[in-house]
C-alpha cells in the first residue's frame, strides 16, 4: 500500500505453467504473423505489468533455456516481440516466489547462477506451515468461513480436540493444504462443530490416525483382526476421498473406486 506501483498492474504467471515453446510469446509478446495462429499483435506480460509489478510464481520450474531470456530482460528492461524487430523498454518491479531450495537447484544446475543473483536482492522467507503453527487457529477460521460461504453451510468452529489435532499434524502441504482440509470437511459434515473423528476424512488417514500396531500385538489381537481393522479404515476413508471429489455423486464416487453404486 506505500508503493508508487500500488494502483498499478499486478501481473501473476506461473513459471512452470508455460511451456518452453511458449515462453517468449508470453513473457515478450508477439505480432501478426510471427507464427502460425498469430492473427494480430498481442502483448506480453512485461508489457501488461509495464509501470507497475510481474509476480513469477514457482519461478524454479522455469525452463533452464527461458531463464536466460528472462535473465536479459531484467538486465536491460527491455523486450522484443517475437516476430518483431523493435526494442520496447518497460518498467517493470519484478517478485518471484518458489517453495524449493534455490540455493541447491543453482549448485544442481536447474537454476542459472546469475539469474538466481539478479532476482537475489531482497527476500522474505516464509516459514512453512509446522514452523508458525501460531497460525493454524487463524488460518483455519478464516477458510472454514470461507468454506461456509462457498458451500452454503453454517458450521459454527472446531472442537477443542479437533483444534489439537490440525495443530499437532505436520502439514508438508503447507497453507494450501489446510485450506483443502478444512473445505472437504466442511462438505462433508452437518455438525455445528468439526470433531477429531471427522478430520479422518480429510488427508492421508495416516496423517491424522494411524493405526497403534505395536498397541494391538501388545494386546495380543490376532494378525487377522489387525489387517481387518486397517483394511476398513482404508476402505472407509478411500469412499469418503471419492465422495469428496464428486461433491457427493454416489454414482461418480463408484464410477472412480471402480464399484457398483449399490457396493458402495
Amino acid at each position: 500500500q506505500k508503493s508508487p506501483r500500488k494502483d498499478k498492474p499486478f501481473i501473476v504467471i506461473d513459471s512452470g505453467a508455460i511451456p518452453e515453446t511458449l515462453v517468449e510469446s508470453e513473457l515478450f509478446g508477439y505480432e501478426k504473423g510471427a507464427f502460425s495462429g498469430a492473427d494480430a499483435q498481442k502483448k506480453g506480460t512485461f508489457e501488461q505489468a509495464h509501470e507497475g509489478t510481474l509476480f513469477l510464481d514457482e519461478i524454479a520450474n522455469l525452463p533452464i533455456g527461458a531463464q536466460a531470456k528472462l535473465l536479459r530482460v531484467i538486465q536491460e528492461r527491455r523486450i522484443q516481440h517475437l516476430g518483431g524487430n523493435k526494442d520496447i523498454g518497460v518498467d517493470v518491479r519484478i517478485m518471484a516466489a518458489t517453495n524449493q531450495n534455490l540455493f541447491e537447484s543453482v549448485k544442481t544446475g536447474k537454476f542459472r547462477d546469475d539469474l538466481f543473483h539478479r532476482l537475489n536482492e531482497f527476500v522474505i522467507s516464509l516459514p512453512s506451515l509446522r514452523e508458525r503453527r501460531e497460525d493454524i487457529p487463524v488460518l483455519a477460521k478464516y477458510f472454514l468461513n470461507e468454506a461456509n460461504h462457498e458451500l452454503n453451510k453454517k458450521i459454527k468452529g472446531f472442537s477443542a480436540e479437533a483444534m489439537k489435532s490440525l495443530l499437532n499434524y505436520h502439514w508438508p502441504g503447507n497453507v494450501r493444504e489446510l485450506k483443502n482440509v478444512i473445505k472437504r470437511v466442511v462438505l462433508l459434515v452437518d455438525s455445528q462443530y468439526i470433531k477429531p473423528k471427522e478430520l479422518v476424512l480429510l488427508n492421508d488417514t495416516a496423517a491424522f490416525k494411524k493405526p497403534n500396531i505395536q498397541q494391538d500385538i501388545e494386546k495380543g489381537t490376532s494378525l487377522r483382526k489387525i489387517m481387518k481393522e486397517a483394511t476398513e479404515q482404508i476402505e472407509e476413508e478411500a469412499i469418503k476421498q471419492a465422495l469428496a471429489k464428486t461433491g457427493g455423486n454416489k454414482a461418480k464416487a463408484a464410477k472412480i473406486l471402480k464399484i457398483t453404486r449399490t457396493t458402495l
